[in-house]
C-alpha cells in the first residue's frame, strides 16, 4: 500500500485551524455552564396593592351624626390594626363614607354610588330601618353585600307568608325592634313590676314593641293606652288615668319623641311638687327609626323633664362622650395591631367592629377574594359566601346573641343603666 507523505500546512491555513477550534471550545463551555433559569416571581413589594373597598353608610352629618361617625371610626381603626397582616399580602384596604343623614332618600343616592364601582366587596350600615329598606334592593340588584347594625325592623329580614328572607345579601347584625321590647318587659320581670301600662302610637313597629313587652313581661296586670287609629296624637289624660286606676310601677312609652315629651309633661304635672324621680319609672322606647339624636336633643334642652327617665335603645354602648370602648372578641388566627384610636365609641361601635374584623379577616384568609380579576360579581359573591357562614355561626345572623342597652337620662346626659343579652 502506497503511504501518502504527510502534507505540511502553511502558515496561514494553520492559523486559521487554531483560531477555529478556539471558537469551538468556548462556545461549548458557554453553552454547559450558563442554562437559562426561572422568570422572576413578583413580590407583593414589586407590584401594586390589591385595592379593595368597604362602603360605611350612616349618619356622618344630622342630628344622629354621633352614630354614623362612632361607626365610621371603627371601622377605619379595625383595618388600620389589620394594614400589616393586609400588606403582607399586598392587599390596601379603602374605607369609602357615605352619609345618609338617617333619611332614606339620600341613603338610596348614595348606594347608587356603589353600583359601578367594582372595588367596593361590601357595605357596613346602615342604622335605620328607613334607610336600609330602600338601599338593600339597589345593592342586593348587584350582589354586593350589606350588613345593618340598628335597622331592627322585622319586615327587613321576615316577610310574606310563609315567612322568607328578601334579599340575601342583606344581614341584621345588631337586636331588633321586638328585641328592645322583649328586653324592658324581661328587665321589668326581674324587677317584680306586675302592674304596668304601655303606651303606643298604633303604628305597626310600635305595637309590636309593646306586645314583645308583654311577652318578656310574662303574668302581669298590663294596660294598654293607644289612639283609635295609627297617625292620631296620643291623649295624655289617658295615660295619667291608666296610671292611676292601675297603681302602676312602671309606664313605657313606644312614641314618636313628640309625643312622649307631651306625655312626659303631663305625667310629671300628675306628680307632688318637686318629686324625683317620678313614680312610676318611665321608660322612653327608641324604635329603629333614628329618633335617638332628638332625643338627645331634647334632654339638653329640657333636662328636668328627663330626669330619672330611663330611654331604652338598640345598641351596646352608652351615649356619653366619656364611655369607655366597648371591645368584641378578637376574629380567631387574626392578630390585630395596637391602635392609638381616640375617637369616642358610637352606640353601635361593638357591633360595627366584629362585623369590620370579618370582613377583613375575609380578605387576609380567603385567595378568591384577593384575585386580580375585574369581574366585581364573582369576587362579591366570595364575600358573600364568607360572611353567610361568619354571620349565620358566629354571634350575629340567625343563631346570634343580641345585645339591647338600657340608657337612663341623669342631668341631661346619657349614661348606661343595664346591659341585657338575648339569645334569638
Amino acid at each position: 500500500m502506497r503511504h501518502l507523505p504527510p502534507q505540511r500546512l502553511s502558515r496561514g491555513r494553520a492559523g486559521t485551524l487554531l483560531v477555529a477550534t478556539a471558537m469551538a471550545l468556548t462556545l461549548s463551555a458557554c453553552t454547559s455552564v450558563v442554562a437559562p433559569g426561572p422568570l422572576a416571581v413578583p413580590t407583593p413589594s414589586t407590584t401594586a396593592p390589591l385595592k379593595r373597598t368597604i362602603a360605611v353608610l350612616g349618619p356622618l352629618t344630622g342630628p344622629n351624626a354621633a352614630d354614623g361617625r362612632g361607626m365610621l371610626a371603627a371601622v377605619e381603626a379595625t383595618v388600620a390594626s389589620y394594614s400589616a397582616q393586609l400588606a403582607a399580602r399586598g392587599v390596601e384596604v379603602t374605607v369609602l363614607p357615605l352619609d345618609d343623614r338617617a333619611e332614606g332618600s339620600i341613603g338610596q343616592q348614595q348606594a347608587t354610588r356603589l353600583v359601578d364601582d367594582p372595588l367596593v366587596l361590601a357595605v357596613i350600615g346602615g342604622t335605620d330601618s328607613d334607610v336600609d329598606e330602600g338601599v338593600q334592593p339597589i345593592v342586593n340588584a348587584v350582589g354586593l353585600p350589606m350588613i345593618s347594625v340598628g335597622g331592627g325592623r322585622a319586615s327587613l329580614t321576615q316577610r310574606g307568608r310563609p315567612l322568607r328572607q328578601p334579599f340575601a345579601t342583606y344581614w341584621q347584625a345588631g337586636a331588633g325592634d321586638r328585641d328592645v321590647g322583649t328586653a324592658l318587659g324581661q328587665q321589668w320581670r326581674s324587677e317584680a313590676k306586675r302592674r304596668v301600662v304601655l303606651v303606643d302610637d298604633a303604628t305597626t313597629v310600635r305595637s309590636q314593641q309593646a306586645q314583645a313587652t308583654v311577652r318578656g313581661l310574662g303574668p302581669a296586670t298590663v294596660a294598654r293606652v293607644r289612639p283609635g287609629a295609627a297617625g292620631l296624637a296620643i291623649d295624655p289624660t289617658l295615660v295619667t288615668v291608666a296610671v292611676r286606676r292601675t297603681n302602676a310601677q312602671a309606664v313605657g312609652l313606644f312614641l314618636p319623641v313628640k309625643d312622649a315629651v307631651r306625655v312626659l309633661t303631663a305625667l310629671r304635672s300628675a306628680q307632688p311638687a318637686k318629686k324625683i324621680p317620678l313614680s312610676p319609672q318611665i321608660v322612653v322606647v327608641a324604635d329603629s327609626g333614628g329618633p335617638m339624636g332628638t332625643i338627645r336633643d331634647d334632654i339638653k334642652a329640657n333636662p328636668l323633664l328627663w330626669e330619672s327617665v330611663t330611654v331604652m335603645g338598640i345598641g351596646e354602648t352608652q351615649l356619653d362622650s366619656n364611655a369607655s370602648r366597648s371591645v368584641p372578641a378578637r376574629t380567631p388566627s387574626l392578630t390585630p395591631s395596637p391602635t392609638n384610636d381616640t375617637q369616642p365609641p358610637g352606640q353601635f361601635d361593638a357591633t360595627t367592629r366584629r362585623i369590620a374584623q370579618i370582613i377583613v379577616g375575609s380578605l387576609i384568609t380567603t385567595p378568591q377574594l384577593r384575585q386580580r380579576s375585574d369581574d366585581a360579581q364573582a369576587l362579591r359573591l366570595a364575600m358573600t359566601t364568607q360572611l353567610r357562614r361568619a354571620l349565620d355561626t358566629d354571634s350575629f345572623g340567625r343563631a346570634r346573641v343580641r345585645f339591647v342597652l338600657s340608657q337612663v337620662a341623669v342631668s341631661g346626659v346619657l349614661q348606661p343603666r343595664s346591659l341585657r343579652r338575648l339569645a334569638s
